[in-house]
């Protein structure tokens, strides 16, 4: 596949190779007796057979493989309509997977079809959905939660069009019926009344019923995926509403965990210009402490992994650490209050 995503693989795989796995129907993946059947093919040279009534084939290019020397992946991507190609993410940075995200999120969108991301801001739950999605050439379509969606704007709704009426889609329909990656962000910031209009696309009906255009009945297509993406309700998120327990039964629950302090390092290494580790070091030492004042309420903004790699960028080009700092950190917060304390957690940085 073109121009695929960079993966950084966790330590247990450091020495592996992602081997993607096109798998059919969908719904199913390989038992570990199919999979060590799968790896004798591969060393035979097979790369398409059937597998207990499954048409599985190897769609990543390898050479010389070895069973130890790889991670079997599901390959979820399909044949994508050409209208829709516009809509596949390009551009997508490296992923660096150290908790073996990669491998779940895909187990669980080939059988199960959806599934939550949940983590703190800033923990890259929607990095790892474009990246999927770019990796796959999957559609995204992306809807942000919030008080103001309404169920319109998921199924559709009729509009004035010169002298006559006509029903223009939501999104929800066009993913139902072309398949890609649907991500809804921030969920349960919207209204309850929302959910319940989808409800029948996540569990065993797979179908969207639209009462307001003659009860049209969507069917979901076979690729058609879903992610969500939760923030725990604290900070910012503090009393928002909890998702529907029956609701979230549908989903499968991933943990998005903060990438420790030896991961940022390597990462800020790997995705800035900037040769100064102890600069790094020092840069996320002050973003930790910030940000455990925004987990404790103290402030309403943090500083994001990405706030960090744009400030070393910055400075390889020529800025002056005390303006890269100022740029990407301090200028985030506009209360007098949090920026004065801000500033005196930067003042390590930029005295």
């Amino acid at each position: 596949m073109s121009q695929t995503v960079q993966i950084v693989l966790p330590p247990k795989y450091i020495e592996k190779r992602i081997v993607n796995v096109k798998v059919s129907p969908m719904g199913y993946f390989l038992s570990s007796d199919e999979q060590r059947a799968l790896l004798g093919l591969i060393k035979k040279g097979v790369k398409k057979a059937f597998l207990n009534e499954k048409l599985v084939e190897v769609t990543s290019s390898i050479q010389d493989i070895d069973k130890d020397d790889l991670t079997l992946v599901p390959d979820v991507s399909y044949e994508v309509p050409g209208e829709l190609k516009s809509m596949v993410p390009s551009n997508i940075p490296t992923f660096f997977d150290f908790k073996n995200l990669w491998q779940k999120s895909l187990f669980a969108l080939q059988v199960i079809g959806q599934a939550v991301l949940i983590g703190e801001k800033g923990v890259g739950k929607n990095h790892l959905c474009l990246a999927m999605a770019k990796e796959f050439s999957l559609p995204v379509y992306d809807v942000s939660g919030s008080r103001n969606l309404t169920e319109y704007d998921l199924v559709g709704h009729y509009e004035m069009r010169g002298n006559e009426t006509v029903w223009v889609s939501g999104l929800l329909p066009i993913w139902c019926k072309h398949g890609g990656l649907l991500i809804l962000d921030e969920l349960s910031l919207a209204r309850s009344s929302v959910l319940a209009r989808i409800h029948s696309v996540f569990d065993f009906r797979r179908y969207l019923i639209i009462k307001e255009h003659q009860n049209e009945r969507v069917d979901r297509h076979p690729h058609a995926f879903a992610i969500i993406t939760l923030n725990p309700p604290k900070g910012e998120y503090l009393g928002t509403q909890h998702l529907n327990i029956a609701f979230l039964d549908r989903f499968q629950m991933i943990e998005v965990p903060e990438s420790s302090f030896e991961e940022k390092k390597k990462i800020i290494k790997m995705r800035s210009d900037l040769n100064d580790e102890i600069f790094a070091e020092s840069l996320i030492e002050i973003a930790e402490k910030i940000n455990n004042e925004y987990k404790q309420g103290n402030l309403r903004d943090f500083v994001s992994l990405r706030n960090l790699i744009d400030c070393c960028n910055l400075i390889a080009n020529g800025l002056s650490k005390k303006d890269a700092v100022e740029i990407s950190i301090l200028n985030r917060f506009t209360d007098e209050e949090e920026k004065t304390r801000v500033e005196e957690i930067c003042s390590i940085l930029i005295e």
